[in-house]
């Protein structure tokens, strides 16, 4: 059933729901229309789309644009696009021959997630997100007492590709703060202190944690 995750039809044309290489065959009233992916997404945000109708036929592509997508670019066979945005999906409406290309681009950023006020626990915290992927922040990184960090709120985050990680992923970095422990010398209570220390902080996919030995693991930090 995987292939009606990623297309469907109706009579106005093919939406086109997720992104990943496939190549797909789909039909559409009286004819069948081959489609093909090729992307190296989530990590990179271009996707190109070969749509391949038995005839030339003029139907519509519907491309979903996520909610985390700011800015969509696209190009059909090179021609710069500005198409209308209907419930979500970017729409292509021409008359498509085989080998017609679409060139899109999803705008990435890094975002700073917030929860709804009223759950408690997340209060003052955020996570990050870049695409579709939620990150952690993981021990083997960034220390031990990770609760104990704060993300400094202005910093920027710096997205960076890292061959020799986990087979290769694109990581977050970016500048945090903690407590200098230093200063506790076995204490568990004293009087409130200001003084903390820089760190740099680094963030992996979601997905990929518990992958490099025993640790803790985080997903909402502090930010200040």
């Amino acid at each position: 059933s995987i292939g009606q995750y990623f297309y469907s039809t109706s009579c106005e044309g093919i939406y086109v729901h997720l992104y990943s290489d496939n190549d797909a065959k789909l039909r559409l009233g009286n004819q069948k229309v081959n489609v093909s992916q090729k992307t190296g997404y989530p990590w990179d945000p271009s996707v190109r789309i070969t749509v391949s109708p038995e005839n030339p036929g003029e139907f519509t592509v519907f491309l979903r644009r996520p909610d985390w997508c700011p800015n969509a670019n696209i190009k059909v066979n090179g021609e710069q696009m500005n198409p209308a945005i209907k419930k979500g999906y970017l729409t292509l409406h021409r008359e498509w021959k085989p080998g017609d290309v679409i060139e899109l681009v999803l705008e990435m950023p890094v975002l700073r997630m917030e929860s709804h006020p009223s759950v408690r626990s997340n209060c003052g915290k955020v996570a990050l997100q870049r695409g579709p992927l939620v990150y952690c922040f993981e021990e083997i990184d960034n220390a031990k007492d990770l609760n104990d960090i704060f993300l400094v709120e202005d910093a920027e985050i710096l997205v960076r590709y890292d061959k020799e990680l986990l087979g290769g992923v694109i990581t977050l970095e970016t500048k945090g703060r903690r407590r200098d422990t230093s200063i506790w010398q076995n204490k568990l209570y004293q009087p409130e202190t200001t003084k903390k220390i820089d760190i740099n902080v680094k963030a992996i996919p979601y997905y990929l944690w518990a992958n490099r030995g025993l640790g803790e693991m985080l997903v909402w930090i502090k930010t200040e």
